[in-house]
């Protein structure tokens, strides 16, 4: 979890959490913090572990539907390219998925100004075959691979220059805000209630 400047600079980081209980009580003191400069809440939106993800992400619902905030969602794959600054070219980024697959995603460096950021050139893929897809490597320039989870690819390595919870404060503050699906679901709710919708 990760409480951000409007900047996107990361204020305050919780890692490490186990658990969704560990996970609650760290979001209610990281929200405690925030008190009314909280103006926005931002998740990863997967690929990852499945009970990770999805608990990840209710709560991030559940508190920008309390709190009446914008929600924005980014890629996790887009999060561990941007812990890396685009130097130009295409960079594979390649993380473990569990039981010997990986995730895989492209990305070519986009914009010219300071604020350049990696641009994914499709969607991530899960691979759990015995050989890595050629097609991925074809053009990449160079590899992220943080859990070194695809030895056998001879691409030069990029190195992290920032921090995975700096890098979702980033790309959050450029996502444009989204809804969920939630959000027609609870409004439905509310109308048979007799509430306002």
């Amino acid at each position: 979890m990760v409480l951000a400047s409007a900047a996107g600079a990361a204020l305050d980081v919780r890692s490490g959490l186990g658990g969704v209980a560990s996970a609650v009580g760290a979001l209610r003191e990281l929200v405690g913090q925030a008190g009314p400069r909280l103006k926005g809440v931002c998740a990863a939106r997967g690929p990852g572990s499945y009970v990770g993800v999805r608990s990840a992400l209710a709560l991030a619902i559940g508190l920008a539907q309390a709190r009446q905030l914008p929600l924005r969602l980014v890629g996790s794959l887009a999060v561990v390219a941007d812990t890396v600054d685009p130097s130009g070219g295409e960079l594979l980024v390649v993380v473990a998925a569990g039981r010997g697959g990986l995730y895989l995603q492209r990305f070519r460096s986009a914009g010219a100004t300071p604020d350049r950021h990696w641009q994914a050139l499709g969607p991530a893929v899960t691979d759990r075959g015995p050989s890595f897809p050629a097609e991925l490597l074809a053009g990449a320039d160079h590899l992220l691979d943080p859990m070194d989870a695809a030895p056998q690819v001879r691409l030069p390595r990029a190195h992290p220059v920032r921090s995975g919870a700096e890098a979702l404060a980033r790309l959050g503050m450029r996502a444009e805000p989204t809804s969920s699906s939630y959000d027609l679901v609870s409004a439905d709710y509310g109308a048979r209630q007799g509430g306002a919708p």
